[in-house]
């Protein structure tokens, strides 16, 4: 009998096939590999995520050409590296970690008068002299402050009705017109910052459309540069893709500190470079009382000559969930790993195999070459990954007075930038050569540990000399940092392969789960730092994070409200204004616009001998 699919497959009728006297025997070939789908299962099943296919005989062709280019999309090598180095690094020793050394931060009660009025006239200068560009980050949504808008479209209920965004842009409107005219000699000029916006695809198009439609609050609008941050797949415990519908992975913004790499790949690193620009203030839209291009930290920086500096507040209380700056590396565990070279048969002047015996061939150790080929075999290149560590120290054992992690050779190797370097001495003889490579050394860099990393004795542990928390200064994300430094930052991290693991409720085909998102942070950057200054700023004048939704513990835009309110309130009193109010004045205050001043200075022209009645802003 015949094959009635067959038939309909070649075009035969029924009645066609009634009539036909002899029978042809066609053979069909199978359906070709190279289709876009059986060579992404091919792919992926390296990976071990070929299950992303799963559903495929139920996708439309639409859903089926939206799925194939998804994951088209993915740089799967990168992505699994990344998967499989982050997971392996869960569980490992942590390298020990140290308390800050006092000397090392910039205290409030540390600071004189003139120290602060020569940071603040040197930071002004310098952005006078259009050397200074800002960066925001502002890929997040606001939907745990219930907006689906992004977080800087927030008002969190000033009198002004401002959002984040705005009372940002009027800060660099303030801050450009007090450059000019305290620095500027004769006719003042323009001064413009650079505003550098990062957004991520789900922030990206509401971002500028709101800008574009306020008008970018009075700045120009070839000020202001938008770029995105990039997106990675949302994992399970396992390291596999989730899928949020059955044609479309589960995705999520790489981390604040995607920035570095955003800042590359948009090629906006060069593009400061082209503007002059030499420093790049850096930090995040949620915090209502930012200093954006703060001249006296920008002073402070220059004036340090670091490659990196963050703004601190000490911490509330010991079990305060913020991350602190510590000192990392010193002490650590020596941890030692064994691992063979590969060996080559031994081969006469022609090629031929030289036989050892009858039955096997000599073979010899490849070399002291071997050792990459080795590291790689082994998978200790991932296992060195995976503990962090960014540089590598190479020597050969028939050195009696080796000088093992040399800490003076490492600093020069980091300073200089290099991704080799080799110890060389004077030849005593034509023949003689050495050669070393080094990984970062002493004392340890600066970086940041986040609350759950401190036991509780280390979170409360006190420092007798002072009085304060040992470990007490607060990462608040407000960073400063060189061009140069972010160069060599976006070049070193887009190379890492350990990523911070979030475990969240991710969106998926079968309703929420839980799951892991895979970020870089902002302060990963430190470990890089040849330099790190920290500079203490008043939590009250500076530090007002607006994150949960009122009634939560911390972080509202009440709480935050009312620490502008407060903070504005000192300001006017200070200029000589006096106010009325209403309500109880621990419940209000005043606004004072950014336009009129940027931290309390000029104001007396404005405030002395008026009052206001709160709640109220003051503008010009």
């Amino acid at each position: 009998m015949r094959d009635p699919s067959m038939e309909r497959e070649n075009g035969a009728s029924d009645s066609t096939a009634a009539t036909t006297t002899t029978t042809t025997t066609e053979i069909t070939s199978p359906p070709p590999m190279n289709s876009p789908r059986q060579a992404l299962i091919e792919r992926l099943k390296d990976y071990g995520q070929e299950d992303v296919f799963a559903l495929w005989d139920e996708l439309s062709p639409d859903e089926r050409e939206f799925l194939v280019r998804d994951i088209e999309s993915l740089d799967l090598p990168r992505i699994d590296r990344i998967i499989r180095c982050s997971l392996h690094s869960q569980g490992l020793p942590v390298a020990a970690i140290e308390p800050v050394p006092e000397n090392w931060v910039s205290t409030v009660d540390g600071r004189t008068m003139e120290d602060r009025e020569k940071w603040w006239k040197m930071g002004l200068k310098t952005i006078y002299e259009g050397k200074l560009g800002v960066v925001l980050l502002s890929g997040g949504q606001g939907t745990r402050l219930g907006i689906s808008d992004p977080k800087g479209c927030f008002n969190i209920g000033l009198p002004s009705g401002k959002s984040l965004f705005q009372i940002q842009a009027e800060r660099i409107l303030c801050i450009q017109r007090l450059a000019a005219q305290v620095v500027g000699e004769g006719p003042t000029r323009p001064v413009t910052i650079h505003w550098y916006i990062m957004t991520s695809p789900f922030t990206d198009e509401a971002t500028r459309k709101y800008f574009s439609s306020h008008k970018y609050f009075g700045l120009e609008p070839d000020q202001i540069s938008f770029f995105q941050q990039g997106t990675l797949p949302c994992i399970s415990k396992e390291g596999k893709f989730i899928m949020e519908t059955p044609f479309s992975l589960a995705k999520a913004p790489d981390g604040n500190g995607g920035v570095y790499g955003a800042l590359k790949s948009s090629r906006l690193l060069e593009d400061m470079a082209s503007r002059g620009i030499k420093y790049v203030d850096c930090y995040g839209v949620d915090n209502v009382m930012v200093r954006v291009a703060d001249p006296t930290f920008l002073g402070y920086f220059i004036d340090k000559g670091a490659a990196s500096a963050a703004k601190v507040v000490r911490k509330a209380y010991p079990q305060e969930q913020v991350g602190v700056f510590v000192r990392r590396g010193k002490g650590g565990p020596l941890t030692i790993s064994f691992f063979q070279q590969g060996t080559l048969p031994c081969i006469s002047k022609e090629g031929k195999f030289i036989m050892e015996t009858p039955f096997s061939l000599a073979k010899a150790p490849d070399g002291n070459g071997g050792v990459y080929g080795a590291l790689k075999s082994s998978r200790l290149l991932e296992d060195m990954a995976s503990r962090g560590i960014k540089y590598v120290d190479c020597y050969g054992v028939d050195n009696v007075m080796v000088r093992v992690a040399d800490p003076t050779f490492l600093g020069y190797f980091i300073d200089k930038g290099a991704a080799s370097a080799a110890k060389v001495v004077r030849k005593a003889y034509p023949q003689e050569q050495v050669g070393v490579f080094v990984r970062r050394g002493k004392g340890g860099p600066l970086t940041v540990v986040e609350y759950s990393e401190l036991d509780q004795s280390m979170a409360s542990a006190i420092n007798q000399r002072t009085g304060r928390l040992q470990y007490c200064w607060s990462n608040v994300c407000l960073h400063m940092f060189t061009l140069d430094f972010l160069n060599q930052v976006a070049t070193g991290l887009e190379k890492d392969s350990v990523y911070h693991l979030a475990e969240k409720k991710i969106p998926s085909m079968n309703g929420y789960t839980m799951g892991l998102k895979l970020e870089q942070f902002i302060f990963d950057s430190f470990l890089y730092a040849p330099s790190t200054a920290l500079f203490e700023v008043l939590r009250e004048e500076e530090f007002a994070p607006v994150k949960n939704v009122n009634g939560s513990n911390f972080d509202t835009p009440e709480s935050a409200r009312l620490s502008v309110l407060r903070l504005h309130t000192r300001w006017v009193i200070a200029a000589g204004g006096f106010l009325t109010h209403s309500v109880p004045l621990y419940a209000t205050g005043v606004e004072v616009s950014p336009l009129c001043s940027y931290a309390g200075e000029n104001l007396e022209a404005i405030c002395r001998g008026r009052t206001f009645h709160a709640p109220c802003e003051i503008s010009l």
